[in-house]
């Protein structure tokens, strides 16, 4: 394998990897920075 091809390699663990940190805590932690917003709204009216 080339350098050029273990570098796209790379990049792309490293996106995929940062995606997924991302992604993950806002999909499981509906609290996170994303949610605050709609969260409070849908829990007063189920209450």
């Amino acid at each position: 394998m080339s350098h050029k091809t273990l570098a796209k390699i790379a990049v792309v663990m490293l996106v995929v990897f940062g995606a997924t940190v991302i992604l993950y805590p806002t999909m499981f932690n509906p609290d996170d920075k994303t949610a605050p917003v709609q969260a409070p709204p849908l829990t007063v009216q189920s209450r």
